[in-house]
């Protein structure tokens, strides 16, 4: 038998995330400066995405190669907002009936990881996909009449999801010192042992 090389692993991560949106109303405008002009949303998220990890052994398992799948879910714990339209800032005020602070999704990505003894140094990106909607759509909420330059939109957008992409530097510390070189497999005990002894006769 050979060394097993692939390997399928299913972990959960906990993230803290900065994410956000840039509008530009103008955008169409012929005037540069009317053009430039933004509202913009910072988003402080915590994610849980529950990942599948199939991973493979190369170069005499000194390198790591993975994909990473995964379901996400996230909480967005508080927000800030830029309104240049009206040249005002702060924070944003979350309202149960406009916004939606959880939030679940898809990921996808994968990266690499080199062996140095039981340590692990690698690079990995990951895109998440938003599926809900951080603002209600405008038929749960379409009268912003209460609302002050926190928002910006006449009416709430029927989808806002919100795509992000993540790029880091992995430290990892393996805690088997072999790694997944072999598998061993322990024989089932069986629950009763009798010794049998065979006797040859002999025919006259």
């Amino acid at each position: 038998y050979t060394a097993e090389r692939f390997v399928g692993a299913v972990g959960a991560d906990i993230e803290f995330m900065k994410r956000g949106y840039s509008y530009y109303p103008y955008f169409s405008s012929e005037n540069p400066e009317t053009k430039a002009l933004r509202y913009t949303r910072h988003i402080n998220s915590v994610l849980v995405p529950i990942v599948w990890q199939p991973h493979f052994y190369l170069a005499d398992f000194r390198l790591r190669v993975y994909i990473d799948l995964a379901v996400t879910f996230a909480y967005n714990i508080s927000s800030t907002y830029v309104n240049e339209l009206q040249g005002t800032s702060g924070t944003y005020n979350f309202k149960l009936v406009r916004d939606n602070r959880w939030n679940y999704g898809l990921a996808g990505g994968g990266g690499f990881a080199l062996l140095f003894g039981r340590y692990e140094l690698g690079v990995r990106a990951r895109y998440y996909f938003g599926y809900a909607d951080v603002m209600r759509n405008r038929n749960k909420y379409y009268d912003n009449a209460t609302d002050g330059l926190e928002n910006p939109f006449r009416l709430t957008p029927l989808r806002s999801p919100i795509d992000n992409i993540n790029v880091s530097i992995t430290l990892a510390y393996r805690l088997s010192k072999d790694g997944f070189k072999e598998w061993s497999y322990k024989p089932k005990k069986m629950s009763r042992t009798r010794d049998f002894s065979f006797q040859q006769s002999k025919r006259k």
